[in-house]
């Protein structure tokens, strides 16, 4: 299944907050398991999504297990951590 084309993407910066806000993103909708997909498994009681985005390249084993993963594909939000050494 394709990933959804339209989706907000947060990118958290650290020591900006951004913890706070995406844990009140995710609490906007606790009945709705596909709305909210975080890097750091808050849509996850396992955490199966923990992933750090900076090491991932396209197409690599990472990435494909995310863009693969249900809660992504399905996701409206999706909440990453970027540190300020990140290199696109």
């Amino acid at each position: 299944m394709p990933p959804q084309q339209r989706k907000i993407v947060f990118l958290h910066i650290p020591r900006t907050g951004g913890v706070a806000l995406e844990s009140y993103l995710y609490c906007l909708r606790p009945d709705d398991p596909y709305w909210f997909f975080s890097f750091f498994g808050l849509d996850s009681p396992q955490n199966a999504n923990r992933v750090v985005i900076e090491s991932m390249t396209r197409g690599d084993k990472t990435h494909l297990a995310v863009r693969s993963n249900v809660h992504f594909q399905l996701a409206t939000v999706v909440a990453g951590h970027v540190s300020r050494n990140h290199r696109p």
